[in-house]
């Protein structure tokens, strides 16, 4: 394979360029700044500002281009790259709307977008309207790592929490979110009490990043509402585990300080949560 420099003279600049596509024979390449750069064999013929940030994505049809960038916006083109409509990610319900693909189908009238916050949104090419109503068509935690993992024992469902500051529910068979709830800050454990009514989450991570993050800091939530039932912190250090006994009668506690922190809990009051005990461990 050979290669041979673009020229850009003096109507773009050499800068990162991150996607490139097609409008027939004539590749267009999406830059850092935000435009779109179309060649005529190497010499760079007509720069658009198409995006006020990074273009990550071009998807090339018969019908002309599609591009997503990190401003949240995936726009459709023409041949002549002039802009026919617009699609603001963000205002869908995307948690976080940089794109960083996209499919543009123009049979079918349909674009699939997919975004930093891990979602696929799948929309019509001719309104941007979102084809699924109850939100992405597919969708997951963003952000580092994911944790918490906790099986509801009375319901199909299961829970999870992350560095994305999300509490998400799935449906165990249809592997789909069914509610989500925002967190204050980042959490790797969580726990479905006995009878499935309540989570238990912990919080905190290794990296602290922002000034409001209670590393050792908990909470109960009801799984029917997301209502906070209790909260505490005990602990100066990331939460790392979770469990209640068999009974629901005591919640432990674990802990990067390397302490168990149990808790009694009555089930019958669930205003009724007190610290009882910890203990340190060791290594050994």
């Amino acid at each position: 394979m050979n290669y041979k420099s673009a020229i850009l003279a003096d109507k773009g600049k050499i800068q990162p360029f991150f996607s490139v596509g097609f409008t027939g024979n004539f590749p267009v390449v999406g830059t850092t700044d935000g435009h779109l750069y179309r060649f005529l064999g190497r010499k760079l013929d007509v720069a658009v500002k198409a995006h006020s940030s990074t273009v990550y994505c071009i998807h090339g049809t018969n019908e002309g281009l599609c591009t997503g960038s990190r401003d949240g916006v995936v726009k459709l083109w023409s041949q002549s790259l002039e802009c026919k409509i617009a699609i603001d990610v963000q205002m869908l319900g995307s948690l976080n709307s940089s794109v960083k693909s996209v499919f543009w189908d123009n049979e079918l009238g349909k674009v699939l977008i997919g975004t930093a916050g891990n979602e696929i949104w799948e929309v019509g090419s001719s309104d941007g309207s979102n084809l699924h109503l109850d939100g992405p068509l597919e969708q997951g935690h963003f952000d580092n790592e994911l944790w918490g993992l906790s099986i509801n024992p009375s319901r199909p469902h299961f829970a999870t929490v992350g560095d994305d500051k999300t509490l998400r529910v799935w449906d165990l068979f249809e592997h789909k979110v069914i509610k989500m709830t925002g967190l204050e800050m980042m959490s790797r454990a969580c726990c479905y009490s006995p009878d499935g009514t309540m989570i238990a989450v912990g919080f905190g991570s290794p990296v602290k990043k922002s000034q409001k993050q209670f590393d050792g800091k908990w909470m109960i939530m009801s799984d029917n509402d997301f209502s906070i039932l209790y909260e505490a912190r005990d602990s100066q250090k990331w939460i790392t585990e979770m469990k209640w006994s068999p009974g629901g009668e005591r919640l432990a506690v674990g802990a990067w300080d390397n302490k168990i922190y149990l808790y009694d809990v009555d089930m019958q009051d669930r205003s009724k949560v007190s610290w009882k005990s910890c203990r340190a461990l060791t290594k050994d």
